[in-house]
């Protein structure tokens, strides 16, 4: 009796499976695909490269001598002239300079009478048509060389004792280019090293033409050799598209540089004005270059998102009649979101569009 009830039970359910399949394959539903034709579009492909802008020209302006800042004439954003006060440094002397220099005077002075008496004496002799001209003029040579060492040592000497001589070395520092000051290092007050055989001076002000300007960055080795001089290059200013300024490819490294393991080279594009359509483009500003490496207009192009990948090989999924199908599809350019299709699809094909569901 038990036997019979289990066969009846599993025949039940066995003829309830077999309706609902049957049901299910003769049913009207389908399953709904949405799908997307195929569009002709421009497609570029471009190295973006993010960087700064910076002055073509920076003037570094050092310290003469020693000392404490005791007066800035300028500050950051102002326009100066060559030969413009900048600073007034307050000498501070320094006893081992000191000593240095009239060692070193000392020395000058004993060869500079030398090469006087050294000159003098060929002087006579070259009236006299005893030497060549050429021979007289290298002990002509050695003496003024000698007697403006010595007279350039005296003109320190002078300022470390406190006095000032104007026609050799000022505590005035003056600007040594025409531009902008970009910055001041040093403030007043602050202490101050001069120029000399070790040491080049400590800075007192930056100084760039701010008129002429200059995109700096960096690419990989992947990306160098997509690159030529000349090429345009579409930058974006700031932190916003909205300001845009189109330059050219200017420089590219010879030498790249190793860094975290990857290889860089440096590229400049030069910009063509510091002031376009009434925006002021400063110095230090960060900036991204677009450069067009290849370019196609009129390309058969469908979504990236829309692809499916398998190994070496490409495919979309369409929808033909009521029924998808894959096809595999080869590629041309990309943009990174538009590629374009090379074989494989034409105009009237309906492309699956992928969902969120079956990426993932």
């Amino acid at each position: 009796m038990k036997n019979w009830l289990k066969a009846l039970i599993l025949l039940t359910v066995t003829g309830l499976l077999v309706f609902a399949l049957a049901y299910d394959i003769n049913s009207d539903s389908k399953i709904e695909v949405t799908t997307v034709l195929p569009k002709y579009r421009t497609i570029e492909e471009k190295v973006v490269v993010s960087g700064v802008i910076q002055p073509l020209r920076l003037v570094k302006v050092n310290s003469n001598i020693s000392g404490v800042v005791e007066q800035l004439f300028v500050k950051p954003g102002d326009v100066v002239k060559n030969g413009q006060f900048l600073a007034k440094v307050k000498f501070v002397s320094d006893p081992i300079e000191r000593e240095r220099l009239l060692r070193s005077l000392n020395t000058v002075t004993i060869k500079y009478e030398n090469d006087q008496k050294q000159y003098e004496r060929n002087k006579k002799l070259f009236e006299n048509k005893v030497i060549s001209k050429m021979e007289y003029e290298q002990f002509e040579a050695a003496y003024y060389i000698s007697k403006a060492e010595v007279k350039s040592i005296r003109a320190e000497l002078k300022l470390y004792e406190g006095e000032m001589d104007t026609g050799q070395i000022s505590n005035i520092i003056a600007s040594t280019a025409v531009g902008t000051v970009l910055e001041l290092p040093v403030e007043a007050g602050g202490n101050v090293l001069g120029k000399n055989s070790f040491n080049e001076g400590t800075i007192i002000a930056k100084i760039a033409d701010t008129g002429i300007l200059r995109f700096v960055g960096s690419v990989s080795e992947d990306d160098v050799n997509e690159l030529h001089i000349g090429m345009p290059v579409l930058l974006e200013i700031g932190t916003t598209s909205e300001h845009q300024v189109g330059a050219h490819l200017e420089y590219i490294a010879p030498l790249g540089q190793i860094a975290d393991g990857v290889t860089r080279f440096e590229i400049h594009a030069m910009l063509p004005t510091a002031n376009l359509n009434g925006h002021m483009i400063r110095a230090g500003s960060s900036a991204t270059a677009q450069i067009v490496t290849a370019k196609k207009t009129k390309a058969l192009s469908i979504e990236e998102k829309d692809l499916i990948f398998d190994g070496d090989s490409v495919f979309v999924e369409l929808l033909v009649g009521d029924h998808v199908k894959k096809r595999a599809i080869k590629l041309g350019l990309s943009d990174g979101l538009i590629v374009e299709v090379t074989k494989g699809l034409s105009m009237k094909d309906r492309i699956k569009v992928k969902t969120e569901n079956s990426q993932k």
